[in-house]
């Protein structure tokens, strides 16, 4: 039997700056664990298809950095 919970906030649910930014800006995303980065390009390749933008993405040392290349 499973307790039925009104009213809790979904948490973890990663939300990017694409609405502030503007072609050629970019934000960097700590994150060192190969799996994260790619489940975080996999929800990226979503949010392009969705909206429509050019996102493009790089690995750098210590994360990954995006970019809003086209709107």
């Amino acid at each position: 039997m499973y307790k039925i919970e009104k009213n809790i906030p979904l948490t973890g649910k990663a939300t990017y700056p694409f609405d502030e930014m503007e072609p050629g800006d970019s934000f960097f995303i700590s994150v060192f664990d190969e799996k994260k980065i790619v489940n975080i390009r996999a929800h990226l390749h979503k949010i392009k298809q969705k909206t429509g933008k050019s996102i493009s993405t790089r690995r750098e040392e210590s994360g990954l950095r995006v970019w809003l290349v086209k709107e």
